[in-house]
């Protein structure tokens, strides 16, 4: 919270951590911004749905099964 996210932010980004996920997706982009800021603190990544999906099935045209 101290680097400006809301209590409730707080606690789904600490039990994605908690529970090992590498991404936490959401669309709150103030949260986004914020901890795109402090990505080289926190393992976990921070991401708006349209742009994991975009990834995601930008990596399944790559696979070649």
């Amino acid at each position: 919270m101290g680097w400006g996210v809301n209590a409730l932010d707080a606690l789904h980004i600490a039990c994605a951590e908690r529970a090992g996920a590498t991404v936490l997706i959401t669309t709150d982009a103030a949260m986004e911004k914020i901890m795109r800021h402090h990505s080289d603190t926190i393992p976990l990544r921070i991401v708006n749905p349209a742009v994991w999906y975009e990834e995601v099935t930008e990596n399944e045209s790559d696979d070649p099964a």
